[in-house]
């Protein structure tokens, strides 16, 4: 490759921009579908029986909103690597009452605060001990709110954590950015 045409410099680092909070209650517990220990992988379902998206204030001025979040995720648990890869799918309604999917691939890091929080003996990993990631896609039908509009053409990124509310139960949870 001509030398001409790389860059002389790096870029400035992009800006992660915080846009709204993802809520996700999960019940019952995960429950496993099948273990391979030959091929080294657990398989998963988590059922997502209720969620909302929470805007978050931002310097863009851009507001996302849902409640009745429900869906499932497949989890895809690589036992010798200690990581589980997410395949997850959402459905849930604006205040408009306007449809939306969600639809994500993501990351786990079985650390153990994540750990103890999916096998019960705590209830809390902060984001800053935990490695939880997604990447959500938004698609929407076309009675979609004007102002939500901008979530379909976005790159969405997650940095996420579990939590279990006062009666036990699971809880995954998201701060949702944009990259500018």
């Amino acid at each position: 490759m001509a030398t001409s045409i790389l860059p002389q410099h790096e870029p400035v680092v992009p800006q992660l921009i915080p846009v709204f909070l993802l809520n996700l209650k999960i019940s019952p517990e995960p429950s496993t579908i099948y273990k391979d220990s030959v091929g080294d992988r657990v398989l998963n379902l988590a059922n997502v029986v209720d969620g909302q998206a929470i805007p978050i204030n931002n310097s863009l001025g851009l507001k996302f909103e849902l409640s009745s979040i429900t869906g499932f995720d497949d989890i895809t648990e690589t036992v010798s690597l200690g990581i589980s890869k997410l395949d997850c799918k959402l459905y849930g309604k604006t205040p408009g009452g306007s449809g939306v999917q969600i639809k994500y691939p993501g990351l786990i890091k079985l650390l153990e605060p994540t750990v103890n929080v999916l096998m019960n003996k705590s209830t809390l990993a902060t984001f800053e001990e935990s490695y939880v990631t997604c990447n959500p896609t938004i698609v929407a039908d076309s009675s979609l709110e004007p102002e939500y509009k901008w979530v379909q053409s976005e790159n969405l990124f997650g940095k996420g954590r579990f939590i279990r509310d006062d009666s036990g139960t699971l809880h995954v949870q998201y701060y949702i950015y944009i990259v500018r």
